[in-house]
């Protein structure tokens, strides 16, 4: 019937659903599976499966494990409060949360001492090099020209050393912890060791973050905080169950049942799972 073809339906995902319907043909196919499904269920029940124990137990969890779902999206669904002034006053305790990440410009001049198969200088020579070209760029020589010259970065000839505007977390973190702490265009940085060589920086300009309109931000703070208030009334509501239940485990007959099963499935005192990790 229709009605079992909307039950199946109700369980697939919105793309399972979408790829379903946009075939005449998997829909048949998943119809006459459903039919099929019945009659082999008719079988099971004339030859009196479904009143063997296990397998009301079973059935019996299935039931529980849909309904148990059910009724927690039916929480999720009660109606919660009104989170605009929460998601104000979380929007002013975090700003930096909610502001564009800072972001620099700089050039750089690199000196190699090593490439992939070993040094290709002695490291104090490239260190002595790298000392005195930033030593020139401060008394006033042009950073640019000497990045042409002496950078050994294959893009130095076509950019001179301008790296463009980076964040955090795009380069390694000794030229990162650098780069961000120049302040002022035209600052020059000490010299920099990192996996690739030794640099030196120039600050071309800064872009510190900016505080994002409230209003820009609002909706995805609530989506937050809605969810945060789902989650801890589903806990609420568990524990309320849990505090109520009056629900008592019996030590004696559950440590017989898992001794039982691990001697049937060969598992050792040794291979058990110490309480923590369970």
């Amino acid at each position: 019937t229709v009605l079992d073809f909307d039950a199946l339906v109700e369980g697939l995902s919105g793309p399972q659903k979408y790829k379903l319907f946009a075939s005449r043909d998997s829909v048949k196919r998943v119809a006459e599976q459903l039919y099929l499904n019945e009659m082999l269920a008719h079988e099971a029940r004339a030859l009196g499966l479904d009143r063997e124990p296990l397998q009301q137990a079973i059935l019996a969890q299935k039931a529980n494990n849909y309904l148990a779902t059910q009724r927690m999206q039916a929480l999720d669904a009660e109606p919660m409060p009104d989170m605009t002034e929460a998601a104000r006053e979380r929007y002013l305790a975090d700003p930096e949360t909610y502001s564009t990440p800072t972001q620099v410009r700089a050039a750089h001049i690199l000196i190699r001492f090593r490439n992939r198969t070993g040094e290709t200088r002695p490291k104090a020579e490239a260190e002595a090099l790298i000392t005195e070209l930033r030593e020139r760029a401060l008394a006033g020589e042009s950073f640019e020209d000497l990045a042409v010259a002496y950078s050994e970065d294959p893009s130095a000839k076509r950019n001179k050393g301008d790296l463009g505007f980076f964040g955090r977390g795009k380069m390694t973190k000794a030229f990162e912890e650098k780069a961000f702490a120049l302040r002022e265009p035209g600052e020059i940085s000490e010299v920099i060791e990192t996996g690739f060589g030794f640099h030196v920086l120039k600050l071309i300009e800064r872009q510190d973050g900016q505080l994002k309109p409230f209003d820009e931000v609002k909706d995805a703070i609530i989506a937050g905080l809605e969810s945060d208030f789902r989650k801890e009334r589903r806990n609420a509501h568990i524990d309320r169950i849990k505090a109520e239940s009056g629900v008592v485990l019996y030590e004696d007959i559950f440590d017989a049942y898992v001794e039982g099963k691990r001697q049937a499935m060969g598992i050792g005192a040794e291979d058990a799972a110490p309480p923590e990790s369970k």
